[in-house]
Order: C-alpha cells, then structure tokens, then sequence
C-alpha cells in the first residue's frame, strides 16, 4: 500500500469460491494501481479459498459496528439524517443497520477513503448509503443477480440514486435497473479474467464416452435437475457419455436422488466442491459445458455466469438457456447454443447436436473464446470500471466544469467528441448532467476519466402548480441549500431572489410567470454546493444557450466562477428559449460565447451589435476522423442506398425525401432508402406518408445507432442526403453533424444550402445543393449522383478532405482549450 486508501469496498465474504468475480476485479483494480481497504460483513466460510487470494495486496478486516452515541456527539444533524435514512430502509432494523453504517463510515474517515464501493445492491449497499451520508463521501455499487431481483424495488430506487454510479454485469441487469430508477448512473462493466488461466490447448480432450461437465452451486436457478432429465433422454436414445457436475448447495440430495431413481449413478458424477486448480483440467478435457439456468419463482436468477465464461475461453462449446445475460456470451449458433429453461428434451438435443458434429462444435468454442478475449477478459472489462472508480474518487478542484443538458446523448456526439479530446488534452473537468443520457450512447464514453454527475430526477413541471412541485422535489436540494445558506448566504440569497425576479419578468405568452427558473435555481444550487465541496473549477461553461446557460450563470453567481456558453442552433433562433433581453443578459455575463457556424456568429453580430461582436467566436463541431474511414466500393448489384440520419423533426426535411423516393421509384430507378434516427413529433407523420406512397418496402425508419455502428451503416450506402429546411418558428439546424460524418466516410452528398450548411458542403464540389422543400430538385440531384460513378467519386474524395482540412476536432477543440486557458480566473460571488 502506498498511503490513505482512496477506495473502501465492502462486500458480504472474502474470498468466496462462488465469487472470483469480485476476487478478479479487486486484482485487477489493485494491478492498475488503486489503493484499496476490504471490509466483510462476515468471515470467510469456505474450507479452501482460491489460489489468487494470497496475491491481494488490500487490508482485509470484519466490519465492526460503531456506536450511534459517539455518531450523534460528532456530527448530530448527519446522524439525524442517517437514522431516517436507516429507518426508511429497515423499519425495525434500522438501529443494527445504523450500526453498520457508523461503522464503515468510521473506516471510511480513518482511512480518508475518497469513495465507498459496495458489492451487491441489497444490504451491503444500503450500508454503504447511509455511510456516505455520515462521512460525506460518494458511494457506488456494484450490483449483480440474485441481489437485484429479489430486493424490494424501493430499497433499489433509493440506493440506484443516491449512487454516484452502480455498475452491473450484464446488460439485462442494466436496462432492469435503468427502469427502476431512470436518473440513476447506471453502467454495464462485464466481469473480467484471465482467460489464459484456461487455454483450450493445454490437454486434449479425452477419448472414449464424451464428458458433460457442468459446474455452479448447487441451487435451484442453476437448472440442474433439467440437466439430469436431459441425460436420461440421451440414454434413452443409445447415446454413450459421462456428466460430471461440480459444485455444493442446498439441491445435493435432492439431485442425487434423482440420479439414483432414474438409474445414472454409471453416467453421471456429483464432484461437490472442487478447488479452482482441478476445475481447470476439467474444462480442458470436456466436450460440452452445460448450464441450464433458469429464473426462480422469487425472481433470483444468474447474469453471466463466471463459469460460462471460463468454459468459453478454454475452448469449450456451451449449451445453456436464454435467460438474464446468458446470451450475452453464448451466442446461438455461434458460440454455443440456447435452449428454453425446463426444457430437458431440447437441451437434450442441443448436447446430443455437439456430439454429432465435432467439426462444428470445435468452432464455435473457437468463437467462444474469441468472444471472451474480446470481451470479457480482464485486459478489456476492467479499464471502463477503473475510470469510474478513479473519477468519482476524485473530487478536488478542476478547471473547466461542464454543465449540459443530458450526457451521452447520440445527437449530441460533438459535446461527447469535444470533452473526450480536452481530456485527452489533459484538461481536469467534471460534467454535470441536468437530466441522464442515453443507454445506447454509454459505450462511447466507457473509458471517458472525466466525473459524471448527474443531477437528481425531477417531476414534470409544465402541468403543475409550483407549489405542489416544489413539495415534491425540494428535498432533493434540502441538503446543498443547507450547506450553501452556512457557506454563501448572501450569494445564495441574492441568486434566489434573481431567479424569482426573472420568473416574473420573463412571464410566458398567456402571462404566467415561467416557473422554470426556480428549477434551474436548484440545479443551479446542487452544482454550486457539489463544487465548493470539491475545492471548486477555475472556469464554467454550458452548452445551448437556453436552459443550461441559465444553470450555469445562476452557478456562476453563487460561486464567483466565471462562465462561457457554446449557442447551437433551435437555441439561438427560437426566442421564446431566450424570452425578452435574457439571451443579452446572458452575453454580457459570459466571459467568451462560442459558436459552431459563422452564420450564427453573424446572427447574433446583426442581432446583438458590438456586445456580441466583442463576445462570440465561430469554432466549429470537429469530428473524430479517425471513427470514419472511407468506406469500400458498394456491391455493385444496381440499387441505390440513399442514407440519412437525424431525429424525427421537420427541420431535417425527411418528409421532402420520401416524396422525392416515390418519384424515383414512378421513373423505374432502383432505390432503397434508410432514415436511422431517433423517434421525434414526426414519426407518426413519417409512417403515414411511408404507408400512403406504398413505400414500405423501400424506405425504413430504423432506430438510433452508436458511431460505431453508424460508421458501418455509412459504409452500406451509395448517397447521402439530408434536405434540411428553416421553419416559420426559426427553427434551423447549424452543421448537422451526420453531414460530416458522412463525408469523412466519402459518401457523396445531397443536401439544402441553409443556415450553416454552406460552410461545409460547396455545391458541385463536394456535394450536390437543391433547394428546400422541393421533392423533385431532390429526386433529380439523387438520381443524377446515382447514374455517375464518376462523379460519386469525386464528391466523397472532396468531402473527406474537406473534413480533413477543416473540421478535424483534434484542431478545432484546440481552439476552444485556448479560450479556456485565456479567461480570468475569479469574478467576485454576488
């Protein structure tokens, strides 16, 4: 050890045989240099303990309770509020549960530990919540099976979102936690281990009677009796083979029952508990590795089991079921195959399949142990876990905080593109999220050091009386008011009576006041509080200059930090985002704006005169060009894939283009088309045109995609067209950032000349213009690119280097990085 440890993880036991996952994770967080502290809630029960054990480096204690008295004499009003805390999740229970708590927190503040991190969302987490609350320490969890389906959903909600982040292991566990409690930071970190401790070439696989090994504690979610059922079909059938099972639990007897009523005791061995050195050989001369899972009547179930995964990376095909995570490894056809649960007669078949063909079988575990290297293996699954740990175990001062609307989110890749550079720059940041982002968009930041917050969920407010809203949300914000009311009363004070003011000077069109600026007061409070906590950040800076602005000024007033703002598009031109001077205010504060289109900058020069002429500069959203490659020569089969990207709202014109298909597909021209994007106002109007032209065959409305995947979708098409029109609102997209996207793959381009598409796109240079809402000029420029292969050449080449030369985002946010670097450090807190 080299000092304090940063990290205090708690678990139930350890090490348990039945859990070398959490044994593999704490080697490997220790292998990449964290510091750790290991707390049990009860001793070691196992007879032999894995090999790897004695390789851990952390201090392994029993927890040991604390004393509430000394708890309350310290710290009174945290004590008062870990008692509610406890009696909330506990009811009668709730003094033992306290005790545990002071307890940790007591290590927690003995060993200065930076981040609390329990294994299993139930009891140990609850501990570890009510801890973080007497230590003023963040928590996290990982979460795993049985835990997450048999606790009650409150107590779930109730950890997943006081949790600075829960991570799980399979992305079934992920989506049911996400449901439970939607704002909670909830990520996907698969198990990771050493795949070479079970190499598929250490012994050949016997000959004779082929073996089925099967490996698990013996309990009823395992689905060994199906199993045992399955064997007896194989007899029956003449089929010759061994089955061998390892493990220990409550079904023992009732297993050895079965085999001894059904006449197996010749073919089939219960091994009971083996140490993990035997298990290895075992693996190395089976032929199939059997686990039929199923979920209980009292929701436990596995993720992916640990043995699954071993028997995948020595080679080894696997028959299993198609419940929870399993999946997730097992791929039918491919790494193994997936069978019902309680279904003996086709798992029977499925072994009896492996038997058959071993040419086919040796493949798929061939693929199996691909997958796994890919990922599973402990090289691969523990980075994403140890830049959590290490972000959120890091909390002092930062330079540049980052206040955003919802973080990952798909339509907003430049945010995520513009913050993975600066830290790769070594810029130190922290992101707050005023809402949470999207799933799908997670993996691109899985390795992203930067700290998440996310702020606390709230209720509509549109439809609701402010009265009855605050009641429902305000104690959410209880605690940073507190603080801050001791820390910056009269900056607090004076932000609060702003806030109240521009409810009443900006009231909406029916002359309410707008209430949305004591929300964004709150938010405003919660960051402020979260910073000061943390030593503060030299600089603040927000993105869309409406309702994240706004958060971030009334932060900027609380602390004395000073700000800047990035203003997009729909956020410049739609004044009732802005209401009345609010948007000049805003300028004057700011201490630089930017902006992603020279013809936003010259909006709001025309709009603004010399406040914004002194103010914004024009740096554009630089794309990733090393996630876009130009892509291979289409077949040539003779259709034209017409491709285009964006949400579901009029501004992309997507109605134009599938007016523009019909009247491709009336002149005989070979055409399909996608539109990948994520559902808007538009969808249902999108499916109605789609169905009314008869187009259902050759126009597809397909769900979002991460840049990974959209990159490949980019690669299937021949054209790229996006027919982007103003609305009467103002509404307007600036650079749409698919339009590059598309070009840094060399796809030709169609699209309109509006708001800041001309300063990428010049027409017959680099793609072809037609103007908006015009079908027919549409469906002539497709047809015309469509009927040149030369000139679809030279379109893409001229569009890459275009992307290359202009909008590399390594170079554009180097722009940004040096306004940052320029700006004054302090202004004075109001």
């Amino acid at each position: 050890m080299n000092g304090a440890a940063p990290i205090l993880v708690l678990v139930k036991r350890f090490p348990k045989l039945s859990e070398t996952f959490i044994l593999n994770e704490i080697l490997s967080l220790e292998a990449a240099g964290l510091d750790l502290e290991v707390r049990t809630l009860f001793a070691p029960s196992d007879e032999f303990s894995h090999p790897d054990a004695a390789r851990v480096r952390a201090n392994i204690g029993e927890l040991k309770p604390g004393s509430i008295r000394a708890s309350f004499s310290r710290a009174p009003l945290a004590t008062l509020r870990a008692l509610a805390a406890s009696v909330l999740a506990a009811g009668a229970g709730a003094p033992a549960l306290m005790r545990e708590a002071i307890g940790l927190a007591d290590d927690a503040n003995a060993t200065r530990a930076k981040l609390i991190y329990a294994h299993f969302i139930d009891h140990p987490a609850t501990i570890a919540r009510i801890a973080a609350i007497l230590a003023d320490a963040p928590f996290a969890i990982s979460a795993h099976a049985k835990d997450i389906y048999t606790t009650p959903r409150r107590l779930l909600a109730a950890n997943l979102k006081a949790a600075a982040f829960t991570t799980t292991c399979s992305d079934c566990n992920a989506a049911h936690l996400s449901a439970i409690a939607p704002g909670a930071n909830v990520v996907r970190h698969y198990h990771g281990f050493d795949p070479d401790l079970f190499a598929a070439e250490t012994a050949p696989r016997e000959s004779g009677a082929p073996l089925i090994l099967s490996v698990g504690r013996l309990r009823n979610k395992k689905g060994h009796d199906t199993l045992i059922e399955a064997c007896a079909a194989l007899r029956q059938r003449g089929v010759v083979f061994r089955c061998q099972i390892v493990g220990y639990g409550p079904e023992e007897a009732r297993l050895k029952a079965m085999i001894a009523v059904r006449g197996l005791d010749a073919e089939i061995s219960l091994l009971g508990k083996l140490p993990h050195a035997e298990i290895v050989p075992l693996m190395a001369g089976a032929s199939v590795f059997a686990l039929p899972c199923r979920i209980d009547e009292d929701g436990d179930r596995d993720g992916v089991p640990n043995v699954i995964l071993e028997a995948m990376a020595s080679g080894l095909p696997v028959v299993a079921t198609d419940v929870s995570g399993v999946p997730e490894a097992v791929r039918h056809e491919m790494t193994g195959l997936l069978v019902k649960p309680d279904d003996s007669a086709a798992l029977a078949n499925a072994i009896a399949r492996i038997f058959a063909d071993p040419r086919a079988s040796a493949q798929m575990g061939q693929r199996g142990r691909e997958l796994v290297r890919a990922q599973f293996s402990r090289d691969v699954a523990a980075p994403p876990l140890i830049a959590d740990l290490r972000a959120h175990s890091k909390r002092g001062p930062v330079e540049v905080a980052y206040i955003v609307k919802g973080f990952p989110r798909l339509s907003e890749s430049f945010i995520t593109n513009e913050i993975l550079i600066l830290e790769g720059n070594g810029l130190p940041m922290r992101i707050f999220a005023l809402k949470p982002g999207e799933r799908i968009a997670r993996n691109v930041i899985a390795n992203m050091r930067t700290p998440l917050d996310t702020l606390p969920c709230l209720t509509s407010l549109s439809d609701t009386k402010l009265s009855k809203w605050l009641l429902e949300n305000v104690s959410q914000f209880s605690v940073p008011l507190a603080r801050l009311i001791l820390k910056r009363p009269r900056a607090l004070l004076r932000t609060a009576a702003e806030a109240i003011a521009m409810m009443r000077r900006y009231r909406g069109a029916n002359g309410a006041p707008r209430k949305v600026f004591i929300k964004e007061f709150l938010q405003a409070a919660y960051i402020a509080d979260a910073l000061i906590a943390a030593g503060g950040a030299r600089h603040l800076h927000g993105h869309f200059c409406h309702g994240a602005t706004t958060v971030t000024s009334f932060v900027s007033r609380i602390t004395g930090i000073p700000f800047s703002f990035t203003a997009h598009a729909k956020d410049i031109y739609q004044a009732e985002l802005n209401p009345g001077d609010l948007l000049t205010r805003k300028l004057d504060a700011a201490r630089f704006v930017v902006t992603c289109t020279d013809a936003n900058c010259r909006h709001l020069v025309h709009q603004f005169g010399a406040l914004a002429a002194h103010r914004v500069r024009t740096i554009y959203h630089g794309l990733d060009i090393s996630r876009f490659h130009p892509r291979p020569t289409p077949a040539n089969d003779g259709a034209v894939r017409v491709l285009s990207v964006g949400r579901h709202v009029e501004k992309k014109g997507f109605a134009t283009l599938i007016r523009a298909c019909d009247l491709l597909r009336r002149q005989g021209l070979a055409i399909t088309c996608e539109i990948v994007g994520e559902a808007g106002e538009e969808t249902a109007s999108l499916e109605g045109l789609i169905a009314t032209l008869g187009l259902g065959d050759l126009v597809r409305l397909t769900p979002p995609e991460p840049q990974t995947a959209l990159a490949e979708t980019y690669a299937r098409a021949t054209i790229f067209a996006l027919p982007c029109v103003i609305l009467d609102n103002g509404d307007r997209d600036g650079i749409p950032n698919v339009l590059a996207e598309a070009m840094a793959t060399g796809l030709p381009i169609v699209t309109t000349p509006v708001s800041g598409i001309p300063e990428i796109v010049e027409d017959g240079i680099n793609g072809i213009f037609v103007p908006p809402n015009d079908e027919a000029a549409l469906a002539e420029a497709i047809k015309r690119v469509a009927a040149d292969s030369e000139l679809r050449a030279r379109l893409g080449e001229s569009a890459r280097r275009t992307i290359i030369e202009k909008f590399d985002s390594s170079k554009t946010t180097m722009e940004l990085q040096k306004l940052f670097a320029a700006a004054p450090e302090r202004v004075a807190a109001e």
